[in-house]
């Protein structure tokens, strides 16, 4: 299934307050397989902070569509095509001022800087 996640959601379960994130969210609303909750069986979870049913994630600041899985088994085929590559992602984002194309492409990495975390460099 695929969930909108609103900007400035985490996707991981945060130690102090785990009940403030989208994985918390979705195993309050939806019947989500409670394998995908064990650490042993998915490894997203392993060292604290996983991200449970969620295929994959988005950084906090980003707002978009998440895709989900309610069994384990889905969410291995679906990471496996993650692994693999097979996964095309897309990002629309909006520019406050005026822009010399009305459309275009950014065809290169953006990062964050280690040194400032807050701060996104191109």
């Amino acid at each position: 299934m695929v969930v909108y996640k609103p900007a400035f959601y985490r996707c991981q379960l945060p130690d102090d307050h785990p009940e403030d994130s989208i994985v918390s969210w979705l195993c309050r609303q939806y019947e989500i397989d409670p394998e995908l909750m064990n650490e042993e069986l998915n490894p997203a979870l392993s060292g604290g902070g996983g991200f449970g049913p969620m295929c994959h994630r988005l950084d906090k600041q980003t707002s978009g569509p998440v895709l989900i899985a309610r069994k384990l088994e889905s969410w291995k085929f679906i990471r496996r095509q993650f692994q693999k590559e097979q996964v095309t992602k897309r990002y629309v984002c909006l520019v406050d001022g005026i822009c010399a194309n009305d459309s275009g492409m950014i065809d290169s990495p953006i990062r964050v800087r280690r040194t400032e975390k807050r701060e996104f460099h191109r």
